[in-house]
């Protein structure tokens, strides 16, 4: 048959149609039994809203106004809501059976939550009456229940509804940077909770709400107590050279949330008890070297202990790390100590040796004096340190090398009586060095030469002047003289030919002399040679020489002189005018 409102087919002797829900006009049959009606097939309820079908029944009312008395028309509206309300009743709601806990303080909640399963298993299994997390839902587990342990109407679908129990999993997602025991009110958590829709479509239910959000709320507010609002920096000493530490500023007790905070003046930490009576300390420090500062200098004072310490108390440390300026540092006495030494270089190039010399021989820095020499400090004549001044390197030099002219650079009693040495280091390039001469006009003032070695000569005939004039003539004769006129006849200079040879050079001066006595009718002129070795000249022309000298028997030829003692030999010659 077909419905007269609709036009679709339905079942021959259906009351209602299954389509549009109109009641269907049947006439009477009097020759034939009167059937049963048929049950009123409704569409499948899970895939209708509650406002549709309101809609729908209007609809439906619309189109049949003309046909149905009012009478009608209600009974339709009557039997569509019994089907919305039949398909709202099989709608579970999961957040009603999460239970969602919240403890602490704004800030420092701690989140905790517990899934009814009890209830949510026992309304899978058919129980209406359970609609949200129970009572019985904090001890107990519902895949443990046997048949006995629920009510009868349940019984059919108890497997089924602790398999649907089972396959629950609850996730959650915090706001960015939070922790389940950090939360602060107004923080939202969102929660997924999921389980196996067929299986919950098989008993009969429509899973809503998997996924909602949470907004913390009912923390207790959290006091906080500023650390280092209770600290200053304290400085001692001079400038440059100062210490500093961290003391309180005052002595209180202050009571903060739960906690008792006690404060003395120049300790550098703070006691606090907590409601049960347990004590314990808050030690601040300063961070990094602060041995060593200046005014003006910034440094920074922190707290080793976390900020949550205290939470469970309900109070939050804060002020764990600030920042301090160093002031009311004495003034320090400046000095460079280096500048009143200076270092003199001597001997040959390639192995000179290097002088620490003072300049003067006292100093007067603020207070105190010094003895440049002896590096003593005295104050009012009582010694209170010494100092030092060296070279890192003093022997073995050569032209050119670096060395570095050095003072005491931690000199700790100079520094707490207020003295601060400027400069501790100061480079100097080593010079004048001596060198080889390699020819006569390297010596630019022979003067010296001459002076030495006619001493040599005069002290050599003086002394024995009848061996050195007559040799075998000794002690023959008297009246013998030495003539005025001994002078520098000439200057031979003589290098080895060898480079490796241990003399580097030798310096002859040939003196000539007149000598006389009374056997002597004719004064005769003599010829006496002088030798030096290793002769060297400084950078500023002044000579290096030995002061001993070699001494040669006289000749009265300059050229018998020359062919012995130095032509002879295999040398390099240069011969002054």
């Amino acid at each position: 048959m077909f419905c007269e409102n609709c036009g679709k087919q339905i079942p021959d002797g259906s009351a209602f149609c299954e389509n549009c829900g109109a009641r269907i006009a049947v006439e009477a049959a009097p020759a034939a039994p009167v059937e049963a009606a048929a049950p009123v097939a409704v569409a499948p309820a899970k895939k209708l809203t509650f406002a549709g079908l309101v809609e729908k029944a209007k609809a439906i009312h619309q189109k049949n106004k003309l046909i149905f008395p009012i009478a009608g028309a209600v009974l339709v509206v009557a039997i569509v809501l019994i089907v919305v309300f039949s398909i709202l009743g099989k709608q579970v709601s999961m957040k009603d059976y999460l239970e969602i806990s919240m403890e602490g303080y704004d800030g420092y909640g701690q989140m905790s939550y517990d899934f009814g399963d009890v209830s949510f298993g026992l309304r899978a299994a058919g129980d209406k009456d359970s609609k949200g997390f129970g009572a019985g839902d904090d001890d107990e587990y519902f895949l443990g229940y046997d048949r006995s342990d629920v009510p009868k109407d349940c019984r059919d679908n108890l497997k089924q509804a602790q398999k649907l129990v089972a396959s629950i999993e609850i996730s959650y997602e915090l706001p960015e940077g939070k922790t389940s025991d950090a939360l602060a009110n107004g923080d939202v958590i969102t929660f997924t909770i999921e389980c196996d829709e067929a299986l919950a479509e098989d008993l009969g239910l429509t899973i809503q709400d998997t996924t909602f959000e949470y907004t913390v709320e009912g923390l207790k507010p959290i006091a906080k107590f500023d650390v280092l609002s209770y600290f200053d920096l304290k400085a001692e000493g001079y400038d440059g050279y100062g210490s500093v530490e961290l003391v309180c500023s005052k002595t209180a007790s202050e009571k903060v949330g739960d906690i008792t905070f006690e404060m003395e003046a120049g300790e550098n930490r703070i006691r606090w008890t907590d409601a049960d009576g347990y004590s314990s300390s808050i030690w601040p420090y300063l961070d990094g070297d602060v041995g060593e500062v200046f005014n003006g200098d910034t440094v920074k004072g922190k707290v080793d202990v976390s900020a949550d310490i205290l939470v469970s108390e309900g109070v939050e440390l804060i002020g764990l790390e600030k920042e301090y300026t160093v002031s009311n540092l004495k003034e320090t006495t400046k000095v460079d100590l280096l500048q009143y030494y200076k270092v003199e270089f001597t001997g040959l190039n390639d192995s000179g040796r290097a002088t620490v010399t003072p300049t003067q021989d006292t100093l007067t820095v603020g207070e105190y004096e010094i003895d440049l020499t002896t590096g003593r400090w005295t104050k009012d004549g009582e010694s209170i340190t010494r100092t030092s001044v060296w070279v890192n390197d003093d022997w073995g030099l050569s032209n050119g090398d670096k060395i570095v002219l050095k003072t005491d650079s931690s000199n700790y009693t100079l520094r707490e009586n207020g003295i601060k040495i400027t400069v501790t280091e100061k480079e100097i390039t080593v010079s004048n060095l001596a060198s080889y001469i390699t020819e006569l006009s390297q010596i630019k003032d022979p003067s010296a030469f001459e002076a030495a070695g006619k001493q040599v000569v005069t002290d050599y005939l003086n002394d024995d002047w009848a061996d050195a004039v007559h040799d075998s003539w000794f002690g023959r004769y008297s009246n013998q003289t030495i003539g005025d006129d001994l002078k520098l006849h000439k200057m031979v200079l003589t290098m080895p030919k060898s480079s490796s040879s241990y003399t580097k050079n030798t310096l002859w001066m040939i003196f000539s002399v007149t000598i006389s006595d009374n056997e002597i009718t004719t004064p005769t002129v003599y010829y006496f040679a002088v030798s030096q070795s290793d002769v060297a000249v400084y950078g500023d022309g002044s000579v290096c020489f030995d002061d001993y000298f070699s001494k040669h028997s006289g000749m009265t030829s300059y050229d018998a002189v020359y062919a012995q003692l130095i032509d002879s030999y295999n040398l390099n010659i240069e011969v002054s005018e």
